[in-house]
């Protein structure tokens, strides 16, 4: 789990960058993504807006181990896909409530088929 102090970041930042590979020791790529911290304040959730097609969804699948920024700080990560409706419910719950105003944008992220490309994001090993 990532510290409270981490969290607390995750939570009060509006936008962070997931940085990905498609494979390791090839280009890396910088995306500028939201995040949310679900309720349970022990698991921070990303989605691609583009759903299954967006490429840091693909490349974190394809290679789970990237990294984020966050307010400044660069965080080693793992993504795991969300599989359970439950945990989707509740991630989609934690953008409506993060991004309640932001409208058509808010709207974008929550769309049904968009869903199945929810990530969970959970600590690895520091950045060498």
């Amino acid at each position: 789990m990532f510290s409270c102090d981490l969290l607390d970041r995750f939570a009060s930042t509006y936008q962070i960058e997931i940085v990905t590979w498609a494979h390791p020791g090839e280009r890396v790529h910088s995306t500028v993504v939201w995040a949310v911290v679900g309720q349970d304040r022990a698991s921070v959730y990303v989605r691609s807006v583009r759903g299954q097609r967006g490429r840091w969804y693909r490349e974190l699948l394809t290679n789970p181990e990237g990294e984020a920024v966050v307010a400044g700080e660069r965080v080693s990560l793992r993504a795991v896909p969300v599989t359970s409706a439950d945990e989707i419910e509740r991630a989609s719950t934690a953008f409506r409530q993060k991004y309640a105003r932001e409208g058509p944008h808010l709207f974008a992220i929550v769309r049904p088929e968009v869903l199945a490309a929810t990530l969970r994001l959970e600590p690895r090993s520091s950045i060498s």
